[in-house]
């Protein structure tokens, strides 16, 4: 992330997304459900087999991009076991590497018509020191269908990418001015995003504040201004109403401008 993620190798290598294509990634995927397979496609043309016929995972399986997976039911869940990872794709887009001894376990279960839970253990003994489980979610979309993403074609290149993150943020800190707790406790709430690329799936952001400081998932921002803020995801800006009350945020990035809308504020 130091050097703006050029070292990404899905993004600028152009290869598999490797495990982070394990509902991660924000590109849609689509399922195809027979008895004993199932199919997980990406709009990236990678795509995942999951072999539901009992099979039990290979002993020393070739490394692939996609790895090797066989799942089984446990009541209305689906457990998924994936082995045989190469190791040269990131776990995370944030660069989380893994070794070929990364081993997999999901749990995939239907709550709602529209919506999925999913909850990941990842282990690798060769790096972590202990299993890893994470929780994520997934929104039908009913309104599409995939639409081809080729990396090749989107001309990325690592020459155009220069600097280093750090002396962004050092100067950002010399920019940096001191809000009122009062002004900052308006923002506090949960945010709407859709990318693009998928407007039928939110993408929620979280401000809460913490003493005089406010933080957009944990990771404290530096105010610009009282309603300009940079972050880990770049700069943004509150928009507020009459009241001084935020209603949405307006996310610049060099593809252009997007807004985040504030679901229900907290009660005060």
């Amino acid at each position: 992330m130091e050097t703006y993620g050029k070292d990404d190798p899905a993004m600028f290598d152009c290869l598999p997304q490797g495990p982070r294509m394990n509902l991660h990634a924000p590109l849609p995927v689509k399922f195809v459900q027979t008895p004993q397979l199932l199919l997980i496609l990406s709009e990236d043309l990678t795509y995942r087999q999951i072999f539901l016929d009992g099979r039990r995972l290979p002993v020393n399986p070739d490394p692939s991009f996609m790895g090797y997976s066989v799942g089984h039911w446990d009541g209305d869940t689906l457990v998924v076991e994936t082995i045989g990872f190469k190791d040269r794709t990131w776990l995370d887009f944030s660069g989380l590497p893994h070794t070929e001894a990364l081993h997999i376990v999901e749990r995939i279960r239907r709550t709602t018509f529209g919506r999925l839970e999913i909850e990941e253990t990842i282990t690798d003994p060769a790096l972590f020191t202990r299993p890893v489980t994470i929780r994520l979610g997934a929104q039908y979309v009913p309104d599409t269908e995939l639409l081809e993403f080729i990396c090749a074609e989107n001309e990325r290149s690592r020459e155009h990418i220069v600097g280093v993150a750090s002396d962004l943020v050092k100067k950002e800190l010399e920019m940096a001015v001191t809000v009122a707790p009062d002004i900052l406790a308006r923002y506090v709430g949960t945010y709407d995003f859709r990318i693009p690329e998928n407007p039928s799936t939110p993408l929620l952001f979280t401000l809460t504040l913490d003493a005089d400081r406010l933080l957009l998932e944990g990771a404290p921002l530096i105010p610009l201004s009282e309603t300009t803020f940079a972050g880990p995801f770049g700069r943004f800006e509150v928009v507020v109403n009459a009241q001084g009350t935020a209603t949405h945020l307006l996310i610049r990035t060099a593809e252009g401008e997007s807004k985040a809308v504030r679901l229900a504020p907290p009660p005060r």
